[in-house]
Formats: C-alpha cells, sequence, structure tokens
C-alpha cells in the first residue's frame, strides 16, 4: 500500500491526479488487488468499474459493474457501508486514507484487511477511486479494531 501511495502523491506533485496520468505497469505486482471505483455524476451510486482477480477471488465473484449499493445487505453489509460512508468523505476531502476492514468470504470465514483508497480526478463529471487492498495483509484474528481509516498524512513514512 505504501508502495502505491508514493505513486499516488508523485503522480501529480502532492496534488489529486488525473486518472489518465495511471499506468498500472508502474505498479504491476498490485494490479490484481487494485479496484477502480467511480461514483456516478447522475445517480450519486458507487460502482465497481473494475476489481483486481484477486479480490474477486476472494468475493467468490466478479465485481466488475456491480454497485456498492448492491452489497447493503446479508454479511457483506457493514463493509460495504463503511466503503460508502469512506468513498464519499474522500470525494470531499480529496485526501488518501487507509484502514482495516473485515470481509465474510463465500466459505464462511472472515477475513481482516488493510485497504488504502486514492482518488483520481477524471474527464467525466464522475469521480474516479483507485481501491487498494493490501492482500499480502490479510489475517484470520483480529489484531485492532476492524473497522477504521484515517487519512494517509506523512510522506515521509508508511502509515500504520
Amino acid at each position: 500500500m505504501w508502495e502505491f501511495y508514493l505513486y499516488w502523491r508523485a503522480l501529480a506533485d502532492g496534488a489529486i491526479p488525473h486518472r489518465d496520468q495511471f499506468d498500472p505497469t508502474a505498479v504491476p505486482k498490485l494490479v490484481p488487488s487494485l479496484h477502480i471505483v467511480e461514483m456516478e455524476a447522475e445517480t450519486n451510486r458507487l460502482r465497481y468499474r473494475l476489481v483486481g482477480t484477486r479480490s474477486d477471488s476472494l468475493a467468490g465473484s466478479n465485481l466488475t459493474g456491480r454497485y456498492l449499493d448492491e452489497f447493503f445487505q446479508g454479511e457483506t453489509e457493514p463493509a460495504a457501508r463503511f466503503f460508502d460512508t469512506l468513498y464519499r468523505r474522500i470525494a470531499q476531502s480529496g485526501q488518501p486514507e487507509m484502514g482495516e476492514y473485515t470481509w465474510p468470504t463465500p466459505s464462511g470465514t472472515r477475513l481482516f484487511i488493510a485497504f488504502g483508497v486514492f482518488p483520481f480526478q477524471a474527464t467525466s463529471p464522475d469521480y474516479h477511486y483507485f481501491y487498494l487492498e493490501d492482500l499480502s495483509d490479510i489475517y484470520s484474528e483480529r489484531r485492532r479494531s476492524p473497522w477504521w481509516s484515517a487519512p494517509i498524512s506523512d510522506p515521509q513514512r508508511p502509515p500504520g
């Protein structure tokens, strides 16, 4: 996640980079864990524009093209509502955030996953976010509160 933050920050010298500046070949090992989420201007709904294969595998289905509010029910509701609030807050602040959350797997276990959300400007009125799940940091036991996020504010050292 720190690698992506440094990459994101360098794209626009600390400002919010434009979507067209993103080059997946610059962070190839992270691409399977990357989500591109957009907020549609007309509906104000959050949609998974593209989801990496590793994330789809953990979710047990292809998330690309689906809306976040489709998960506002059952075991996925807490995580979906958490991210709905988070994406909307970042749309207002323009600041990346990192944190941890829990996700129910298709097998019935819960994973605790570290993440980062990084805003990008888009050419359309829709907002784009790159949501990076740091899937190297997945664990099966709670290490701390599983629902938290905070702005990434110190460019000199990794968050956390």
